[in-house]
């Protein structure tokens, strides 16, 4: 039997086993925290790169597809930059239906997916995401990122690891499980933000597209309803009707200022506003912003003072459109809130060698505003109180887009206001000059001129350029005073003048004084300030209140001396086409209808094409010159061929035939500057934003008919009007009153060209027998939804024709389809048809009234 251990060897023994064991314990978990922890952590960073890199491209996804809707590569771009940045991807693209890659941002890598992969797949060190779907067809976006960063991540773990592993072994496992917990709690958070920002950027360029969309459709309308509205006002030159004309255009008006402040707003919040930097007249744009507002502040019987430093140079360099924006905004403003006192607008500029810093202040004594509500007046959709919005309207825009454009440009806008008293609004900003030269000069050495005015206010715009000419300025009073008074030979000269400048309408005090000066010195000049110049003398010369710098040298310089009154300028409204022939290609039967009724007007011969393809073929067929059309109104978004590759296929048939060059007008409802570019690009001659006003046709066509052939005079084309003194064939009796209003009929022939008329009364008969058509079967069928729906809808036009019976019948049955216990009565259908059978009688008719007029007009004319 073997000896025992001696007791001191036992307990060291089992000392190192128990060490080995804990050793090797320790060891095991420490191996476990090194190798595989790492290993775990290195699949979890590369499973949640992908979760990321799939995130980011379905908010690529998701931001992309306004850019895709509108055509916009450059767009697409900058937008798939943005995910790919903020998604941390190495390479993101958005591909189209068809499999070609439409847009894409990043380098590229020697291997992307295709169009057809679905699956991922692994090459040269980037993973490739499974393609996300675009909404309904428009294609998907897919995306890779670098494993170099989930290497690099992963390094990092094993770093981490060997140090948990070394704290494990000092205080345990806990403490490393609550780092990591933190460290992956942190990730999320910043996840999540990452997310919020790119849904947030979505949501907002979304929201900017659809505002630009919908001011463009806002316009198609638009363009109907001032275009008739003014057509409809020329028709009726006084009563009702042109009082309801007036109303119309003026709140289609109105509602089109609104939509351009909308485009304006959503491109300044994108950044895609766009400035122009061309010379302009300054004295112009200020001339022009006074008289849009003047009628207005004039109509509140408000003071309008206008006081526009002379030294103004002639010709500086910036955004004509756009300051004249602002100054419409800031002066509609003045006038919208103020009841009582006055309206001011005051320029003065500061030469510093080729540059100009301006000041505009615009003044007013109207509700003013408090320190609370000035804090927040330059945001948009924002308004002092909300219950201005109820009693002057308006959106809370004006000014937001104001700053913005001030801003744009380099400016200032700063306000000041005090509630019950008033409010100061001040546009600074500093433009390059071109032409130093004051706007207006005039050598006045040497004269007296009296001003019948003694408000200082009212009179500082007209004293300094007076001073700044030469003239010697007094005071009415002081001359009236002067002169009662018995004077000395020396003292004489003192008592004469050589020019009044008097008031009237404008205050009591001052226009007793007018007539005080103008019966005290009789034989001498009067300038008239005034407003409105009812009846004025032959040493009378009127001018308009508020006062323009150029109307003033105008005066003095002689120009106007003669003047008794403005006279009408009747080429401004007769016509002046003489019968030349256009070519409008314009797909919308209403805007083709307004474009009939002003240019006919203006005295053209207008030919229409429903699409550029068509008007392509049009001008083909017809040479330019005299026989030829003069121009071509060409609308930009047709069906087939767009107006853009219409307007480029005729300029390269007419390079390739030798054919003069036609003058092209574009018609868009687009107002935005890079439209008018493309235009201009395609070959254009100009372009015209939708609504399109008799005036601004008048403006683009006015210079191409100048150049027509004198030995060649074509004859006016003017309005043929039928006329119930023109006697119909005799072989139509006149149907009663029952069948065909005779109030109607008046209406009819006198609303516009019998040519048109006829159109108008041939296409109503051609719709509603179809529509009755239609409205037999369903009567036979029972379906009472359906008769209804077109009862409904014909009766109407009936009614406003003057087919009252027509009218009444299709309203029994309306009503009778509407008892859902009865079936549809087919008497009363019989009763639709009888009348219908009168109806057509009565038009054909009213047909031949008007085409015996239109005969005894030309027979006339021959």
């Amino acid at each position: 039997m073997s000896p025992r251990p001696t007791d001191p060897e036992r307990p060291a023994a089992r000392y190192r086993a128990l060490f080995a064991t804990v050793a090797v314990g320790f060891f095991f978990v420490a191996a476990i925290v090194t190798f595989y922890f790492p290993r775990r952590e290195r699949l979890a960073i590369e499973q949640s790169m992908q979760l990321k890199a799939l995130e980011g491209a379905r908010l690529s996804a998701h931001s992309v597809a306004p850019a895709l809707d509108f055509d916009d590569r450059i767009l697409a771009s900058e937008v798939l930059g943005r995910s790919r940045v903020d998604s941390e991807l190495l390479w993101v693209a958005a591909y189209g239906p068809d499999g070609s890659r439409y847009a894409s941002d990043g380098p590229a890598p020697e291997r992307v997916p295709g169009a057809g992969e679905a699956v991922s797949l692994r090459d040269d060190g980037v993973f490739a995401i499974t393609p996300v779907d675009l909404a309904e067809g428009q294609g998907h976006v897919a995306a890779l990122y670098s494993t170099n960063r989930v290497r690099s991540a992963a390094r990092e773990s094993e770093r981490v690891g060997l140090t948990v592993a070394a704290v494990i072994l000092l205080i345990g496992l806990l403490l490393g499980g609550v780092v990591a917990r933190t460290v992956q709690h942190q990730e999320l958070l910043l996840i999540e933000n990452r997310r919020a920002r790119l849904a947030a950027e979505a949501a907002s360029a979304a929201r900017l597209a659809f505002l630009a969309s919908v001011s463009h459709e806002l316009r198609t309308p638009l363009n109907g309803v001032l275009g008739l509205s003014e057509a409809l006002g020329l028709e009726f030159p006084d009563g009702r009707a042109h009082w309801f004309s007036n109303a119309i255009r003026r709140s289609g008006a109105t509602l089109l200022a609104l939509v351009n402040d909308v485009l304006d707003f959503s491109k300044a919040e994108s950044g895609d506003l766009q400035l122009e930097a061309v010379p302009f007249s300054l004295e112009a744009c200020i001339a022009q912003a006074v008289e849009v507002i003047a009628p207005v502040v004039l109509s509140k019987r408000l003071d309008f003072v206008v006081d526009v430093d002379p030294k103004l140079p002639r010709s500086l360099v910036g955004d004509a459109l756009r300051i004249q924006q602002i100054l419409n905004n800031l002066l509609s403003n003045a006038a919208k809130f103020t009841d009582e006192g006055y309206v001011s607008l005051t320029v003065e500029v500061t030469l510093t060698g080729d540059r100009a810093d301006l000041c505009f202040e615009v003044r007013d004594t109207g509700i003013g505003m408090t320190p609370a509500q000035l804090e927040g007046i330059f945001d948009a959709f924002v308004q002092a109180d909300p219950s201005i919005t109820r009693r002057f309207g308006g959106t809370g825009l004006g000014l937001a887009i104001s700053k913005q454009l001030a801003t744009h440009m380099g400016g200032t806008l700063r306000v000041e206001s005090e509630a019950h008293v008033g409010t100061t609004l001040q546009l600074r900003m500093t433009l390059p000059v071109t032409d130093p030269e004051p706007c207006v000069s005039l050598d006045l050495t040497g004269m007296r001129i009296a001003l019948a005015d003694s408000d200082p206010r009212r009179t500082r715009g007209l004293r300094r350029p007076l001073e700044a000419w030469g003239a010697t300025v007094i005071e009415g009073a002081e001359l009236l005073t002067t002169a009662k008074r018995k004077v000395g030979p020396d003292e004489q000269e003192q008592a004469s003048v050589d020019l009044l400048v008097v008031t009237q309408r404008l205050d009591e005090e001052c226009d007793a004084r007018s007539i005080q000066l103008m019966d005290r010195f009789p034989t001498t000049r009067a300038l008239v300030l005034t407003p409105d110049p009812g009846r004025l003398n032959r040493r009378q010369t009127w001018l308009p209140y508020p006062l323009r710098l150029q109307r003033l040298h105008r005066a003095l310089s002689g120009g106007c001396a003669t003047e008794e009154a403005p006279a009408l300028d009747t080429s401004a409204t007769g016509p002046i086409g003489a019968g030349a022939r256009l070519l409008i290609a314009e797909d919308h039967e209403t805007n083709r209808q307004v474009a009939q009724l002003l240019l006919e007007r203006l005295g053209f011969r207008c030919e229409f094409a429903h699409d550029g393809a068509q008007a392509l073929a049009m001008r083909q067929a017809t040479a330019a010159g005299s026989e030829g059309y003069i121009a071509v109104l060409m609308d930009v978004q047709m069906p087939v061929m767009d107006g853009l590759n219409a307007t480029r296929a005729i300029r390269q048939w007419e390079v390739a035939q030798q054919q003069p060059r036609i003058p092209i007008f574009g018609l868009s409802a687009h107002a935005l500057a890079e439209e008018r570019a493309k235009g201009l690009d395609a070959g254009m001659d100009l372009f015209l934003t939708k609504p399109v006003t008799s005036e601004a046709l008048r403006r683009a066509l006015e210079p191409y008919v100048e150049l027509l052939d004198p030995k060649e005079p074509r004859a006016a084309q003017e309005p043929l009007r039928a006329t119930a003194a023109a006697a119909p064939r005799a072989s139509l009796p006149q149907p009663p009153e029952e069948v065909l209003n005779q109030a109607s009929v008046k209406m009819l022939l006198g609303l516009s060209d019998a040519r048109v008329t006829s159109k108008i009364i041939s296409e109503f008969m051609t719709d509603t027998q179809r529509r009755l058509q239609v409205l037999r079967a369903a009567a036979e069928s029972d379906d009472r939804e359906e008769v209804g729906r077109i009862a409904h809808g014909v009766k109407g036009a009936c009614w406003s024709l003057g087919l009252a019976a027509l009218g009444d019948a299709l309203q029994a049955l309306d009503q009778s389809s509407r008892e859902a216990a009865r079936p549809v009565d087919l008497a009363l259908m019989d009763s639709v048809d009888r009348e219908l059978a009168r109806a057509t009688l009565a038009l054909e008719w009213l047909l031949a009234l008007c085409a015996d007029s239109v005969a005894t007009t030309e027979r006339a004319r021959a």
